[in-house]
């Protein structure tokens, strides 16, 4: 199940799904939660959307396991993200995500994917 914070969601988008609220953004944190199996990235944030992401574990999704787009910020600590089809963790068009303590295995494309105007900052990952 994938996880859409901020933004609209799309009537194919699966598991939960948070709205972004008019004026605030979106909030999402997820502790010790499991994303798998979902038909696009395990979370996926835009917009204004913060999300917080703490011992959790994005496996073998059809897409990133974290997807950060449109100047969302996402922070992650000590999660194990592995075997998504595409990239582990991937930021474009001005959004951050920092992490501490990840680990990343056997992603199919690269561990992280920067795009234009995006930031990543990770600490003691491996």
């Amino acid at each position: 199940e994938g996880a859409l914070v901020g933004g609209s969601s799309d009537a194919d988008q699966e598991g939960p799904v948070v709205k972004r609220q008019k004026r605030s953004g979106a909030l999402f944190d997820a502790i010790n939660c499991t994303f798998s199996n979902s038909h696009g990235p395990g979370v996926a944030a835009q917009g204004q959307a913060k999300s917080f992401l703490d011992r959790c574990i994005l496996v073998a999704n059809l897409d990133a396991g974290v997807l950060a787009l449109t100047g969302a910020k996402v922070a992650m600590k000590s999660c194990t993200i592995m075997d998504n089809s595409k990239q582990g963790v991937a930021a474009e068009s001005g959004a951050s995500v920092t992490m501490e303590g990840c680990n990343f295995t056997a992603n199919w494309m690269q561990g992280l994917a920067t795009g234009s105007g995006a930031r990543i900052q990770a600490t003691k990952c491996r």
